[in-house]
């Protein structure tokens, strides 16, 4: 993502492009998670999305989701903005390695 993100104002929406991809091209990637947050002056606001470890339509039984070698998954987040000054977009990736292979 760029540094900056231009001029928003209050009222509209943020919304941000998530995208994973597992570039390996025989080891499967198992229990990912990713955690968006939107972080303003004074509060931090945890941005809902099909990757999030809450989300059971996507995971994979254990708590998050796997991801076949060269497979991506993607999602999109959005938060209306209430707020004046500077927003953060922190974006944590949790993931645990595979021995399956291809």
């Amino acid at each position: 993502l760029p540094d900056s993100f231009g001029v928003i104002h209050i009222g509209e929406t943020f919304t941000a492009y998530l995208g994973i991809l597992n570039p390996s091209s025989s080891h499967f990637i198992s229990h990912l998670s990713v955690v968006a947050q939107l972080q303003t002056p004074s509060r931090k606001f945890t941005l809902p999305s099909r990757l999030d470890d809450s989300n059971s339509t996507t995971t994979d039984g254990d708590g998050g989701v796997t991801l076949a070698p060269l497979q991506d998954i993607n999602a999109i987040v959005s938060k209306s903005l209430e707020e004046v000054g500077q927003h953060s977009l922190r974006v944590e990736v949790l993931y645990a390695p595979n021995s399956r292979t291809l």
